[in-house]
């Protein structure tokens, strides 16, 4: 996935959590927060970090959505985010334990299982992509991106049949996308993977 694909995702998932989130600072906490302005809330640090992320400042990203983590601890939204981040860094183990936290809190929620899925097929854990993929299309079978994550994943464990079905299911719903219909163009060539 090209980052400004990624980076839309991520927006998109600032913007649903943005004055969704203003817990209390404790006592203990505050030294984490001192160089944010007084009264700052969570939702305007997880902001920051959005932001960061969107100007593609990943390691200072990082850094406010920890504070934000600090201030409230359940925020899955900015787990996720950072997931995203330390994907970027490159840093999986770091991006799988905040997908697995932001799972933990949320598992209702399609986007942690799709970026876990992301970062399992990086480090090529695809049997654990295609389940979260599974299970991401299972709570929103109407997200595409799931799609294609699996499809590439299929494509690397070798199924092209499968992997053909689940790129043409994504074209469905995103026609126009250049990738995916080379990507497509390759696996009916009989070319494999990415």
């Amino acid at each position: 996935m090209k980052w400004p694909r990624l980076v839309l995702l991520i927006t998109l998932a600032c913007l649903l959590g943005i004055g969704l989130f203003e817990p209390v600072v404790h006592a203990e906490d505050k030294s984490t927060v001192e160089r944010y302005k007084p009264g700052l809330g969570v939702s305007s640090v997880f902001t920051q970090g959005c932001k960061k992320f969107e100007s593609h400042d990943f390691e200072d990203a990082v850094h406010d959505l920890s504070t934000a983590i600090k201030m409230d601890p359940k925020f899955a939204r900015a787990y996720y985010v950072r997931a995203c981040c330390r994907h970027l860094l490159k840093d999986y183990q770091g991006a799988l334990a905040d997908c697995n936290t932001a799972i933990s809190l949320e598992p209702s929620g399609p986007i942690f299982y799709f970026e876990r899925a992301v970062t399992e097929s990086r480090i090529n854990q695809l049997d654990d992509c295609i389940k979260d993929c599974d299970t991401a299309l299972r709570l929103a079978p109407t997200f595409p991106e799931s799609y294609i994550c699996r499809a590439h994943a299929k494509s690397k464990k070798g199924d092209r049949d499968g992997a053909l079905r689940d790129c043409e299911t994504y074209l469905r719903a995103k026609p126009d996308n250049e990738q995916a219909l080379k990507f497509k163009t390759r696996l009916l060539s009989g070319g494999w993977g990415l």
